[in-house]
């Protein structure tokens, strides 16, 4: 069996395009500029209505830098428009992230950031050694994060179960969900004609 070398320029030639990997890789950058936006209250100062770059700083309290960096990153990952100098939000954004609706992700967004993605970062190891502690024991400040995410999570087939689910013939269907903060679950009767 006879080597031949291939000068890099052959070999890079031959190579297939390494943009998968690139996206896969760098993928929690664009997750985590979707949690800072929301968690700076970006696209709920939208809700107000369009505005400049000045204005989102002044509705936000953050600088202008700050404001144009997270502002520029939602409209490159389509979460916010540019339109001219007006900034305004999409209409998904509108609809899950400015607070304005009954099916708010905000606080979905901020379970992934503060408990889900914490718990990632050691993948490797706790798939070597078994992970040190499990998602959900938590300290008492990240309870609330997580009831209230998991809430935010289980609103949309909430909404839709009366839609999917035939209730005829009973009048009430039993919830049985998590309570918002630390305490006993909540007990929720609904009432359907």
């Amino acid at each position: 069996m006879t080597m031949t070398a291939h000068t890099s320029a052959e070999t890079d030639h031959d190579l297939p395009n390494p943009e998968p990997i690139m996206q896969l890789a760098s993928g929690f950058m664009a997750a985590k500029h979707l949690f800072a936006a929301s968690e700076l209250g970006l696209f709920e100062a939208l809700g107000e209505g369009p505005t400049d770059l000045r204005g989102l700083a002044a509705r936000t309290g953050l600088t202008a830098r700050a404001t144009r960096i997270s502002a520029d990153a939602m409209v490159a990952l389509g979460m916010l428009e540019r339109r001219g100098e007006q900034y305004v939000n999409t209409e998904t954004a509108a609809a899950f992230l400015a607070g304005g609706s009954p099916a708010d992700l905000r606080p979905l967004l901020r379970f992934w950031d503060k408990i889900s993605f914490p718990a990632w970062e050691d993948l490797a190891d706790a798939l070597a050694r078994g992970p040190k502690h499990q998602i959900f024991d938590l300290e008492a400040a990240l309870q609330p994060i997580a009831s209230i995410g998991i809430e935010a999570f289980s609103a949309g087939p909430s909404l839709a179960l009366p839609d999917t689910v035939d209730l005829s013939g009973n009048r009430r269907l039993l919830d049985i969900g998590a309570a918002p903060a630390p305490g006993p679950s909540r007990w929720r009767a609904t009432a359907r004609n």
